[in-house]
């Protein structure tokens, strides 16, 4: 198992891929732009429609379940995974593991964070939200000078429950209470994702978007660039 830190290779374009249905709207164009700017590419928790270069997986179930179809040769797990997936991760010896690490002791204490905290060694002092954004988080260390985000739609409230769509066909309504994004939960969400994204704006890092990005009040940011949107 590698640390994930600054001792891994640099690209100057990084591809992060998300789950949500707009990727299926913009694969050829997002499979067209990986290959004019010879990026690299990260996908989270899924096996993606576009290869990845890098997955990264935050929980031990979608692990359990995914890794077996996983084509990426580069896994990204966290100690959570690594913990309670020894055992699968050990049955993978052609693949190359790297571990994200976080000094924090509860998933849920990112919406304290007022900024995204570091050290020099490449732990992070909070958690990540999700797996989506742990992949955007994780990108800068590659030392990009672009970072293109697609897939990132996020959740969309209805007068029936809150739902997410997925890129491979399925639409998941929240049902329990304590798994359900609600409006509040959106919000400190929203709030994390844009400390993500002065995060690597603060290290120069141009961040682009295909679709949306979570919501109107970030793809207006002046820190985001717009390449594609229908």
């Amino acid at each position: 198992m590698i640390n994930l830190d600054y001792n891994i290779p640099c690209y100057e374009s990084v591809v992060v891929l998300g789950a949500g249905v707009s990727l299926n709207t913009y694969a050829n164009s997002v499979r067209d732009y990986i290959s004019s700017h010879e990026s690299l590419v990260l996908g989270s928790n899924h096996n993606y429609p576009i290869n990845s270069d890098f997955t990264l997986f935050t929980g031990p179930g979608t692990f359990k379940h995914t890794i077996a179809k996983s084509e990426a040769p580069n896994i990204i797990v966290t100690e959570n995974v690594l913990n309670r997936r020894k055992k699968i991760i050990d049955q993978y010896n052609t693949k190359k593991f790297y571990l994200l690490k976080t000094s924090a002791k509860k998933d849920t204490d990112y919406w304290k964070e007022t900024s995204i905290r570091i050290d020099s060694e490449g732990v992070f002092a909070h958690s990540f939200a999700n797996c989506g954004f742990s992949s955007i988080l994780s990108s800068h260390f590659f030392r990009p000078q672009e970072v293109v985000v697609v897939g990132f739609d996020g959740p969309s409230f209805r007068d029936d429950g809150t739902y997410q769509e997925h890129f491979h066909g399925t639409t998941r309504k929240w049902e329990k209470p304590q798994h359900c994004i609600t409006k509040a939960h959106f919000a400190l969400r929203q709030k994390f994702l844009s400390m993500i994204i002065e995060f690597l704006h603060q290290r120069k890092i141009t961040i682009k978007v295909f679709g949306k990005l979570w919501s109107t009040a970030l793809d207006s940011s002046p820190n985001i660039i717009k390449i594609g949107y229908l």
